[in-house]
């Protein structure tokens, strides 16, 4: 369970005029109140001391009214703000609030709008996986439109952690490669908390991905693997034969991954026969 700073009661800082705690405090606070432990009392101390800031509210306010618009072309407009801001980043954006906008936004928004706001969402998990967009993007990992799917693959993973396998592993048979890849990369944060039947089939659809006529989904398996860290998978990874340096790369960096976190237990010599057989 993640830490949770020793706040004491959050009201106190309010009654006496205490404004803001610590950054590193507030990051403590988003990942035990928004993250796995969703725990109710750093949600509180959360919104005391910082969800409302000035400094917030100055820069969430205007893009706020945009997204709440009657008019499509506002809202456009408060997304693009947003996706502009999470190329940089900007730490403003790691809010409960500005997911719950984002949020509301998949449940109504269509076209374009629902296709930026799942972007949006997804640049902004990566720093602040907001646990509540895993079951509000469930839905979305049907829909029609590939690049949606896509996005709700990459929010799914990212906010669902380890437990998000067995949503995401269908998907990585998807009849387009770009949400092949993403179901592929989208637990790349989750796999050592992996329970044992989620880390045997994601290896094996990941090896299966191996032989994906699309490059991007090839890499994104080698990668996988090497993650995953289960010496069954060198022998596949020990047989790909690349010509290009890129794949030369990936795939003597999952190796290596895969015997690094081998060391410490003792083999049957199947590692370092792969091992030599790596790619050099």
């Amino acid at each position: 369970m993640p830490r949770v700073p020793n706040l004491g009661d959050p009201l106190i800082y309010k009654r006496l005029g205490v404004e803001r705690a610590s950054s590193d405090e507030a990051g403590l606070l988003l990942e035990a109140g928004w993250g796995p432990a969703f725990d109710a009392a750093a949600r509180e101390a959360y919104e005391v001391l910082f969800a409302g800031s000035p400094a917030f509210e100055t820069k969430w306010g205007p893009i706020h009214a945009d997204l709440t618009s009657p008019h499509a072309a506002d809202r456009l407009r408060g997304l693009e703000l947003i996706l502009k801001a999470a190329c940089e980043p900007q730490q403003w954006l790691w809010n409960p609030r500005v997911t719950e906008a984002l949020l509301e936004l998949l449940r109504t928004a269509e076209g374009v709008a629902l296709e930026k706001a799942g972007l949006a969402l997804v640049r902004i998990l990566g720093p602040f996986p907001d646990r509540r967009a895993h079951g509000a993007c469930l839905p979305l990992l049907t829909h029609p439109l590939p690049r949606i799917r896509a996005s709700a693959v990459w929010s799914v993973g990212l906010s669902g952690g380890a437990g998000a396998w067995s949503d995401v592993l269908p998907l990585i048979s998807d009849g387009i490669a770009e949400v092949r890849q993403a179901a592929l990369s989208s637990l790349s944060n989750g796999y050592s908390d992996l329970p044992e039947e989620g880390r045997a089939q994601l290896q094996s659809a990941a090896i299966a991905a191996l032989k994906d006529r699309v490059d991007g989904v090839r890499l994104a398996a080698v990668a996988m693997l090497g993650s995953i860290g289960d010496t069954a998978s060198l022998q596949a990874l020990a047989d790909i034969k690349p010509r290009r340096m890129v794949w030369r790369e990936a795939v003597n960096t999952a190796i290596a991954e895969i015997l690094k976190r081998a060391a410490s237990t003792p083999g049957s010599g199947r590692e370092r026969s792969a091992s030599r057989k790596g790619l050099k």
